[in-house]
Formats: C-alpha cells, sequence, structure tokens
C-alpha cells in the first residue's frame, strides 16, 4: 500500500522526537533556568527553544518560516525574534552548561591514555555590503592577506580528536593583541578535561603563550610565526626563528628535520620559560615549519600529531557556515 505520508512530514516527525529525547537527557529545561530564560506568558521558553532548535536539522530558514506562517511552528514571528534577542537571556552560559555535561559523558567512554586537546581560534563574519551593523569594523583576514568589512569570531572548542564541540565564544571587532584570548574565562578552560591548548601561528607570540602557561596550567602547542620581531633564548643569546633554524644538526630525516630546546619569556623582567620547538617539513614546498609545545616530555612525533586535532576547528567552521547558516541566518528585530 502506497504511503500517503509525505516523507519530508516523517522524517520532520523523527527529527521532533529525537530534539525531545536530547532536552529530556540533557536536563534542558533547568539548563533554561540557570541561563535567565524565563517567560510570564504565552509560549514557554522551552517550547519556542525546541521548535528553534528543529529548524536548524530539518534544514529550514527561520526566517521563511516565520514569515510564510506555514505552521510549521505554533507562535507567530514577533514572539521568536523578542525570544532571540532578549538582552537577559544569557546565551553563552547555555552553551557551556550543555556542551560541558556532553563533554563530560563522552569523556567516561574513552580511554585515560587519550590526550583531550582545548582549541582556540577565529572566524571571519564577511559584511562587505554592511554599514550600520554594531561594532562594524575593517578586520584583517589572514586567510586572503587582506581587509574586509566584517567581524570576528573567536572560538574556544574541545576535541578529543573523534569529537568536536564548542565551548564558548566571543565577537571581536578587531585584532589588537591586546584583545587575544581576553574574553576567555579561565574558569572555563580550567575546568575542561584537557590537557592542551592548541592555536595557530596568529596567537602563537610569547607572552601569550607565557601568560596560557601561568594563568591557565595547561601545555600549549602551536604553530609559530617567521618573524623577526619575535626572539627565542637559545646558546646564551636572543634570536629569531629563522636564525634559530640555522642551529639544527643535520638530519636525515626527510620529514622532521629537528628540535630544539630554547627559551621565551612573558616580558622583559620575566624569567625565561623552557620551550620545545619542532621544524618540519613544509608538504607544500621545499619550506619549512616550526611548531612549539611547551611539554618537553612528549618526542616530535606526538606534538605533530596533537597538533593535526587542530584542524577540527576549522571542520566545524565549515560546516557550520555551510549546514548551520552561521553567519547568514537572517535575524530581524520585533515588530511591535
Amino acid at each position: 500500500m502506497r504511503n500517503i505520508i509525505p516523507e519530508q512530514v516523517i522524517d520532520d516527525n523523527t527529527i521532533s522526537t529525537k530534539v525531545d529525547c536530547f532536552f529530556k537527557i540533557n536536563k534542558i529545561y533547568k539548563a533554561l533556568s540557570k541561563c535567565g530564560f524565563y517567560k510570564e506568558k504565552g509560549f514557554s521558553c522551552i517550547q519556542i527553544c525546541k521548535s528553534l532548535f528543529s529548524l536548524v536539522f530539518q534544514g529550514k530558514n527561520l526566517y521563511r518560516v516565520l514569515t510564510m506562517e506555514t505552521g510549521q511552528v505554533d507562535f507567530k514571528k514577533n514572539t521568536a525574534y523578542r525570544f532571540l534577542n532578549n538582552p537577559s537571556y544569557n546565551w553563552r552560559k547555555l552553551l557551556l552548561i550543555l556542551v560541558t555535561q556532553i563533554i563530560y559523558t563522552i569523556n567516561k567512554l574513552t580511554s585515560e591514555d587519550r590526550k583531550n586537546v582545548i582549541i582556540v581560534d577565529d572566524t571571519l563574519f564577511d559584511r562587505n555590503r554592511s554599514k550600520s551593523v554594531e561594532l562594524l569594523a575593517r578586520v584583517f583576514d589572514h586567510t586572503t592577506h587582506r581587509f574586509v568589512k566584517g567581524l570576528k569570531m573567536l572560538t574556544l572548542g574541545w576535541s578529543d580528536g573523534n569529537t568536536f564541540l564548542p565551548v564558548a565564544f566571543s565577537m571581536l571587532s578587531s585584532q589588537r593583541s591586546k584583545n587575544r584570548l581576553c574574553d576567555i574565562n579561565q574558569k572555563i578552560v580550567k575546568g575542561l578535561p584537557a590537557q592542551y591548548i592548541l592555536f595557530d601561528s596568529w596567537y602563537a607570540f610569547p607572552a601569550t603563550i607565557a601568560r596560557i602557561i601561568e594563568d591557565f596550567k595547561k601545555h600549549v602547542v602551536c604553530m609559530l610565526k617567521k618573524s623577526s620581531r619575535i626572539h627565542f633564548f637559545y646558546n646564551g643569546q636572543w634570536m629569531p626563528l629563522k636564525e634559530l633554524y640555522k642551529q639544527l644538526p643535520q638530519s636525515t630525516d626527510k620529514n622532521i628535520r629537528g628540535e630544539l630546546v630554547v627559551g621565551i619569556r612573558r616580558n622583559k623582567k620575566s624569567d625565561p620559560i623552557n620551550v620545545k620547538i619542532v621544524f618540519v617539513s613544509d608538504r607544500r614546498s621545499d619550506d619549512w615549519l616550526a611548531i612549539l609545545s611547551t611539554d618537553l616530555d612528549i618526542p616530535a612525533d606526538e606534538i605533530i600529531r596533537l597538533y593535526g586535532k587542530r584542524w577540527d576547528i576549522e571542520v566545524f567552521f565549515k560546516m557550520s557556515k555551510s549546514n548551520l547558516a552561521l553567519a547568514k541566518e537572517f535575524q530581524g528585530s520585533p515588530m511591535i
């Protein structure tokens, strides 16, 4: 007998059931209460949140669903916009509570020998056609190496090598060094089950690395930039990375060209901190790359493997922009 129920309806019902189960298992109702989600009348916060959450996995555009009034949600667009734009709702805290629960659940299922990592990176929200967006600025896109109008979203995520979860985020309007990592709460980083913090060369400054070691009490693995302004202490003198590379003994390994233990410092008055720098061949050219680790006890190949986990956040950004419409989803103001 031919099924008279459209396949899309079946899929939507399945997604709705799974969302209900997810909300129940993770006690989202209690999490919403802790984060200031409260309504005196009308649809409850949990009802609105479930509906909006389901739309993402149904692949439906929020703006079209609300404006076309197809009956896919029970509430009107003003209700949704007021819910999304309410300044008293702490979305960052909600994300933190939810993700922390999931991380500890996953961590119980994995081996204690697995090295978990925290990854810090930013992604660009291009707004070249915008004129009056709050905090809009000319920011440097280090992928295309040019300035564009837009915003930066600094994201802190957790990964065990198989699963990546975003933990915290902060919108930035500039890339000045004093703003780097400044909005990441120390309690968030310290409380996560991870041994290492990973980031690319954009954040790899000795002062930043030293600060993470002292404040967060975690090891750092990061890529280094070949800057003549950044110096490392080796053999009784401070030298830039290119000069440091010349100090390497000859190696027959085509992939790992060598490693050195050098010193870095937070400022000129602080004592040097020993770190290990591994020099590896760049597969795209005959040049070399340098990866720094503050953990002196792990071998060079393990440092390279750990840094490879940083790619998880790049996949997250790509998937979020492609499938979840990150930075593209329209949100209007409620029409009162």
